[in-house]
Parts: C-alpha cells; sequence; structure tokens
C-alpha cells in the first residue's frame, strides 16, 4: 500500500496524465463506458498495492497499460466462464431428456442455489453485462459492497453448478 507522500504524489500525477489514456483504450475493449471505468479503476488499485513497482519500473506508463490488460482479461475471462457454465445448464436436457432449462428454470434454480438478490446481482452483471457500479446502483448499495458479493456469489454458484 501507498506508504509515503511521495508514492502518493507519483500514482496522484500517473493517474492525472494516463486516467484519459487507458480509459479510451479500456472503452475501446470494453464498449461500455461504465465496465471501462472500473477496469481502470481496478488498474489503479492495483497500483495502489505496490506503489514501489509501478513507481521503480522503467516505464510507469507502460507498466499502467500491462496491468489494465490483465485486468481486463480477467474481467472478460470471469465473465465469459460462468455465462458459458449458466447457458450450457440452460440447453442441457432434463432427467426424461424431454425438456430443456429456459431462463425461467435457471432463474428458480439459481434463486434456490443463491438466494433471490445475489442471484439478481449476479445475472445482472453477469447476463444482462451490467458494470458493478451499475449492479450497486440498483441494489441500492456501496460498489465495494456489491463486488464483494458478486464474487461470493459467483464462487459459490460456480462449486454448486460443478458438483452436478
Amino acid at each position: 500500500m501507498i506508504e509515503t507522500e511521495e508514492q502518493r504524489q507519483g500514482i496522484h500525477t500517473l493517474y492525472l496524465q494516463e486516467y484519459p489514456k487507458l480509459l479510451a483504450y479500456a472503452r475501446s475493449l470494453l464498449h461500455d463506458e461504465s465496465l471501462a471505468k472500473e477496469a481502470v479503476q481496478d488498474t489503479f488499485l492495483i497500483a495502489c498495492t505496490k506503489p514501489e513497482v509501478l513507481l521503480s519500473h522503467p516505464n510507469p506508463p507502460g507498466w499502467l497499460m500491462q496491468t489494465l490488460k490483465y485486468t481486463i482479461n480477467n474481467m472478460i475471462r470471469g465473465r465469459a466462464k460462468l455465462s458459458a457454465l449458466l447457458l450450457y445448464y440452460q440447453e442441457v436436457p432434463l432427467a426424461d431428456g424431454s425438456l430443456r432449462l429456459g431462463e425461467l428454470e435457471l432463474d428458480v434454480i439459481c434463486e434456490d442455489l443463491l438466494g433471490k438478490e445475489d442471484w439478481r446481482m449476479l445475472k445482472s452483471f453477469l447476463l444482462h453485462h451490467m458494470s458493478v457500479q451499475d449492479v450497486a446502483d440498483s441494489m441500492g448499495i456501496s460498489r465495494e459492497a456489491a463486488k464483494k458479493r458478486l464474487q461470493r456469489s459467483h464462487k459459490r454458484l460456480k462449486e454448486k453448478l460443478k458438483k452436478d
């Protein structure tokens, strides 16, 4: 974490200089303003946890850009994995082989596994591609609380679906 005024000032200066470039890059990949802002914010959060690495790097703007790329890839990968898993369960024949799960049945199953509120949050995030901030706003909670609940719900659902 940031320990000195020099580190705080160095990251602040980089933030002011690099934020527009990083946001434009994230927006071009994610095609969503909220998700792009979230990715850049997460990048600077990582920077704040590793100020000595960032500030001693021979190319701090390049370090930020690379970190942003990893952040975006992790966002996309995490959403894609669970979305694919949910879509798979939506299309799997049932035990008698006669029916396939539709969205209503998927909602009922996932609400039973996670609870109605957590499923609504996760569904909004994964299947409707809402940003964490948008999910937080719709639930009337902080971004940090929404992010943590999404992480926990994601993990619980993944574990329960893989058991089946």
